[in-house]
């Protein structure tokens, strides 16, 4: 349990990081100004920060089986979103990382529609599955027990997550 409480308190750290990522990657967009430095230093913390996070869960999924010491709620169609996103994002990152040199090496219109189409299915994955898991993460903190709370909690973040989106 202490190793699942322990990735729980990463994935905090990860949605922390990647509010402040897609917060700066809007808001330089926006503005039209781009600093490579800020945005590579906030990518790569979360590309660490989510390594551990995955090494971490495929243990407590495939070696130590503790998941029935912690009842979610709804389990299954929240734990079948969260693994697909999960295995989305790991298989769409690369894209994401390298959409620059992707870009640049693409002057056919449909090289850039399918990079963009993946870019957006990257960025759905991503929201989605914090959207998801913010909440398992905090009952697994013991931070979240009452329903009107969860309830609260899943409506703040899911709006978090569509206006980051």
């Amino acid at each position: 349990m202490r190793l699942k409480k322990s990735n729980a308190y990463l994935s905090i750290i990860i949605m922390i990081l990647l509010a402040v990522h897609a917060g700066y990657e809007s808001i330089s967009f926006a503005l039209m100004y781009y600093n490579p430095m800020i945005s590579k230093l906030t990518g790569y913390l979360i590309a660490g920060t989510v390594t551990a996070h995955a090494v971490i869960s495929v243990i407590c999924l495939f070696i130590l089986h503790d998941s029935k010491s912690v009842i979610y709620i709804k389990i299954n169609i929240r734990t079948v979103i969260q693994r697909i996103c999960a295995i989305l994002m790991i298989v769409l990152l690369p894209v994401h990382i390298f959409i620059f040199d992707i870009l640049s090496g693409s002057t056919s219109g449909c090289g850039f529609a399918l990079t963009a189409a993946a870019q957006l299915l990257f960025y759905a994955a991503v929201f989605a599955h914090a959207a998801v898991s913010f909440e398992k993460s905090l009952i697994t903190l013991g931070k979240l027990e009452q329903e009107a709370t969860r309830k609260r909690i899943n409506l703040i973040v899911a709006a978090i997550c569509l206006l980051l989106f």
